[in-house]
């Protein structure tokens, strides 16, 4: 017995110091200096007393250790069992790694792996001769439904009927805005050379993130640009590590497997996964308060049910701040500068908006007649702000909430294309009447800004 246990505690310490190894190379390359980190010590400190315990310790607290370690593989087995069934509640696994886990169900149900890139999507067709990157934030990485049912994979069902040499790459992240998609932009022509790009634009959430002041995360954690005094972008210096932790996040998806060892497990163990989803949860929980405080601040009660969902109130006030002003601004700034990156490549860039339709709208507005000026807030006015920035550009634009009233959608119908009761992401459906929007209006007739 006492020679098993030790030639296992050998082994496990060996696993330790080749986690360790590969946990390093993987941080430098991720963050671009000699990372150090407590869990590295924590882990060699394990590595360390195995060792200790497999020469030193008595065969009876050998046989202890062995029973904890057996306890901890029963709890992850356990939880992985239970993920896999999709029933564990509050758990979170979205870490960006080539097939990476993703658990998703604080909202929907995702429980799929990622594509070899990283990607909430399924694996891409490089061989297609007419690519299409379409890009956007958590919208459209879509954790809340299967990778095969977001809007990107529809359209490209759609697109292949009668185009079976196009084919549509969904390039979706969580917790990002067109000023992180102006790097995907370019990241996706390193790899993929797209001959067209859809950049989706999440109206509630992207005009939030557009300020410190209304997104109440520092630029030292974000990125975010300003506009000089000729109007054209500039980048925050605090969010330059930000930005580029960034780009070296999209790169390193393409090296080896091996290289991205560490961050795969990772995202597969689930109980770093509950760990990280508890810090995770305190986190968002803490940005929301102070969202809510901002929005209760106004003495509306529609503002402070936006804040309430993650979203600033203030770029939809009647009349319009000037720092919601300001929001839009340097929304349409990098918006104009998608257009300038397609077109140094050669690609087609298309804008899809996706509009937000707060609770207050349900509790007021029934049938088919609706607005969404509600009070002091007017969510669809920044649509038609950016519909009047497509045109005078010349960038073809689907805008989904106009489209909604266009065809004479009920109340209830849009209930049924988000989720959390009408306030949250898409549903599957909603996914599937975006990329027929999106279909018809770039596709199914010829194109026009």
């Amino acid at each position: 017995m006492h020679r098993i246990l030790r030639i296992l505690f050998v082994v496990l310490a060996a696993s330790l110091l080749a986690y360790i190894a590969l946990f390093e190379n993987y941080m430098r390359l991720l963050e671009g200096f000699d990372f150090q980190s407590k869990l590295v010590w924590l882990l060699a400190a394990g590595a360390v007393f195995l060792l200790v315990a497999a020469w030193r310790f008595p065969v009876r607290w050998n046989f202890l250790i062995f029973l904890l370690f057996l306890c901890v593989l029963c709890v992850e087995v356990v939880l992985q069992a239970l993920c896999w069934m999709g029933v564990v509640p509050g758990i979170t696994a979205k870490l960006r790694a080539p097939y990476g886990r993703v658990y998703w169900s604080a909202e929907g149900r995702g429980n799929s792996i990622r594509n070899r890139y990283g990607w909430y999507y399924p694996k891409f067709d490089e061989s297609a001769p007419f690519r299409i990157a379409y890009i956007g934030d958590s919208q459209t990485e879509a954790v809340e439904v299967p990778p095969d049912r977001n809007q990107a994979a529809d359209l490209n069902t759609l697109l292949r009927k009668t185009r079976p040499d196009m084919a549509v790459l969904g390039m979706g992240t969580h917790g990002t805005c067109p000023a992180f998609h102006l790097d995907v932009l370019d990241y996706a022509w390193r790899h993929f050379q797209p001959r067209e790009a859809i950049v989706e634009v999440s109206l509630g959430a992207n005009l939030t993130e557009m300020l410190p002041e209304l997104n109440h995360i520092p630029p030292s954690g974000y990125i975010y640009y300003s506009l000089d005094s000729s109007n054209r972008l500039a980048l925050n210096p605090l969010s330059a590590p930000v930005r580029e932790r960034r780009i070296r996040g999209m790169e390193i998806c393409h090296r080896s497997l091996l290289v991205n060892a560490s961050a795969i497990f990772d995202s597969h163990c689930m109980i770093f996964r509950t760990l990280d989803s508890l810090r995770d949860a305190f986190q968002q929980r803490r940005r929301q308060m102070l969202l809510t405080a901002k929005s209760d601040g106004l003495g509306q009660t529609e503002g402070g049910e936006l804040g309430r969902i993650g979203f600033n109130p203030v770029p939809f006030a009647v009349p319009r701040p000037a720092q919601g002003q300001l929001a839009l601004n340097i929304l349409e700034a990098e918006l104009r500068r998608c257009k300038e990156i397609c077109d140094a490549h050669g690609m087609t860039l298309r804008i899809v908006t996706v509009p937000v339709f707060p609770r207050p709208f349900y509790e007021t507005q029934h049938g088919t007649n609706w607005t969404l000026h509600i009070g002091n807030y007017d969510y669809l006015a920044p649509e038609q702000d950016l519909m009047d920035f497509a045109r005078a550009n010349a960038i073809p634009i689907a805008p989904i909430g106009h489209t909604f009233k266009a065809q004479g959608l009920s109340v209830d119908e849009i209930r049924s294309l988000y989720l959390s009761d009408g306030v949250g992401h898409l549903t599957v459906k909603g996914h599937e009447r975006v990329s027929q929007i999106v279909f018809s209006d770039f596709y199914a007739k010829p194109a026009s800004p």
